[in-house]
């Protein structure tokens, strides 16, 4: 038997071995307990949370859509009750082909100048949207046979405060009457012009003269500004290079500059006139950037120097990037094939209706693939009704048996010859794309007929050369040619014999008493319609005796950058300056409103 005390300390032990193992127990309990648990609720969720995962991403996608379509839609209907207008402020910039030598509308001849004269001075009166002569200046005429009585507007004001009124006028139209002036506007010198009030006058002609509202389309200068200087130093006056007028914008200063390709150009600053009596116009700054040639504003163009392009041919046309709006706006001229009608052998009517018949203008359009309007006449579609009239239609073989019957026949160079003669033919035009163009489809259609051409190019840089050794002398028997018919149908300066000089208009050397006697009598008469008959009577004769062969009515073309709104398609232009008429419209910064209902 144990001494009680190592019985104590064996007990001892024992519980201790037992608590141990309970420990043990108790641990491995625990520890399989919480692997339990981590497989309960961890390891065994785990796939269900890359389901939900999976879910949730789902949905949220779809939600994304959801808010997205709603956007998108939210965004097409505001687009469909909102429209982008003008508003206030901003540059424009526009290319135009200069030179600017002179900034007075008297004696504005390039493209660049008679632009200034538009946006810098007002006129009595203008051309509205539709191509008809409309109100400016004047809001008034009384028409009393040889008699124009003119009211103006009263608010009207130059552009440093002083008040425009008749004596404006009066002094303006002397100007034009004096020849030592030299201005770009004829025709004034047996005009008789008379103040009857502080805002009214009265133009006095020899003769009933319908076309004369056309006339009135003279800019206005300042005579409190320009009363002291003699007539004829006007050209070299300060007011020449600074220009005040009392049209919608102010001549601010002008600079030369160069441009990365190293050619000069020029650039007009202009600032809105805000007591433009037309209203403020919607650009604040306007630019004329001048160049030399075409392709320098086509670069300027497309590099971003300016944000619109005028005075660009339909080859150029073509060349500009699809980046800006593009627009071919018929104007009031047209191309033609003018024939020398006094050269030895086109003095034959019968060899001219050759020509006539042998010449596809559609296909001719097609070529030059320019958005020309068809031009037959001596006028273009629209300007009188030529309904009644019948027009020859192209017959390549009708041409060749009118020559035949004519006495004209073949050689065996495929020439054709009468009386030892050869059918060759000279032609000049002034070298350009287009006219190029004209020139290769004239000579390869009449060539199959029998027809040889001599064909002279003139570079048109050098213009006085063509007026000196060809326009002038008549030195040719084909001249292919633009000629401005204007708004009214007045047309005596091109057709009537008594044009028919070195300084006269009727480059065919036209001569028909028939047609003089139309043309007299229907620029002297004031009845529209009894005008448009006498006409008609005209195209009928003009077509028979074919002095020249329309061709095409001449565009003009314009690019402006889609960030600007400016140039309105919708309107007739007479020339392509006109697209300043509503020049207070136009705009170079835009804002958002809802449609009108």
């Amino acid at each position: 038997m144990l001494p009680q005390k190592n019985k104590k300390i064996s007990e001892t032990a024992v519980n201790l071995k037992k608590v141990k193992n309970t420990a043990d127990h108790d641990l491995k309990h625990t520890s399989q307990s919480l692997l339990s648990h981590v497989h309960r609720f961890v390891v065994s969720r785990w796939r269900r949370i890359l389901v939900v995962r999976r879910e949730v991403t789902l949905w949220v996608i779809i939600i994304g859509l959801i808010v997205a379509f709603a956007g998108i839609q939210e965004i097409w209907y505001r687009n469909a009750y909102m429209e982008t207008i003008g508003d206030y402020g901003g540059t424009y910039a526009e290319a135009v082909l200069g030179p600017t030598s002179n900034l007075d509308p008297l004696f504005a001849s390039s493209n660049a100048e008679k632009d200034l004269s538009k946006l810098l001075f007002s006129s009595l009166l203008k051309y509205d949207s539709t191509g008809h002569i409309g109100y400016d200046l004047a809001n008034n005429i009384d028409i009393k046979d040889n008699n124009y009585d003119v009211t103006i507007r009263d608010d009207a004001y130059w552009q440093d405060g002083k008040k425009l009124n008749a004596d404006d006028i009066i002094f303006t139209a002397n100007l034009l009457k004096d020849s030592s002036v030299n201005s770009v506007y004829s025709g004034w010198n047996n005009i008789n012009i008379k103040k009857t009030g502080d805002y009214s006058v009265r133009f006095t002609l020899p003769n009933v003269y319908a076309p004369f509202k056309d006339a009135l389309t003279f800019p206005i200068l300042p005579y409190h500004i320009l009363k002291n200087v003699s007539h004829n130093q006007l050209r070299e006056n300060s007011f020449s290079n600074n220009p005040i007028g009392s049209g919608p914008f102010k001549f601010t200063f002008e600079q030369v500059s160069t441009s990365n390709n190293e050619s000069s150009s020029q650039i007009i600053y202009l600032n809105a006139n805000s007591d433009y009596y037309g209203g403020r116009p919607n650009v604040n700054k306007f630019q004329l950037h001048v160049y030399n040639t075409q392709d320098d504003i086509i670069k300027a163009l497309n590099n971003g120097e300016v944000n619109a392009a005028a005075d660009i041919s339909n080859s150029q046309y073509q060349k500009v990037s699809s980046n800006f709006n593009k627009i071919a706006s018929p104007i009031s001229s047209g191309v033609y094939a003018i024939i020398n009608t006094t050269s030895d052998i086109l003095s034959d009517t019968q060899v001219r209706k050759a020509l006539q018949y042998d010449t596809d203008t559609s296909n001719l359009r097609k070529i030059l693939n320019g958005k020309y309007n068809d031009l037959y006449s001596p006028f273009y579609n629209g300007q009188i009704s030529q309904n009644d009239v019948d027009r020859p239609q192209y017959n390549s073989t009708t041409a060749a048996k009118i020559l035949d019957d004519d006495g004209w026949k073949l050689n065996n160079h495929n020439i054709r010859e009468k009386d030892g003669k050869q059918l060759k033919l000279s032609l000049v035009t002034i070298s350009s794309d287009d006219y190029d163009k004209v020139v290769n489809f004239l000579n390869n259609s009449w060539s199959k007929i029998g027809i040889e051409l001599n064909v002279t190019k003139v570079n048109g840089s050098a213009s006085q050369n063509f007026v000196q050794n060809f326009l002038q002398p008549r030195s040719y028997d084909i001249l292919i040619y633009q000629l401005s018919l204007g708004s009214d149908p007045d047309v005596y300066a091109y057709w009537n014999s008594s044009q028919v000089s070195a300084t006269g208009y009727n480059f065919s050397n036209y001569k028909s008493p028939i047609v003089d006697d139309i043309l007299v009598s229907a620029r002297g008469n004031l009845d529209e319609r009894l005008r448009s008959a006498k006409y008609a009577l005209f195209v009928k004769q003009w077509l028979k005796d074919v002095p020249a062969i329309g061709l095409y009515q001449s565009n003009a073309y314009y690019a402006y950058a889609k960030t600007v709104n400016s140039y309105d398609s919708s309107r007739t232009f007479i020339t392509s300056d006109d697209r300043y008429n509503d020049v207070v419209n136009w705009s170079a910064a835009t804002h958002s409103v809802y449609k009108t209902p």
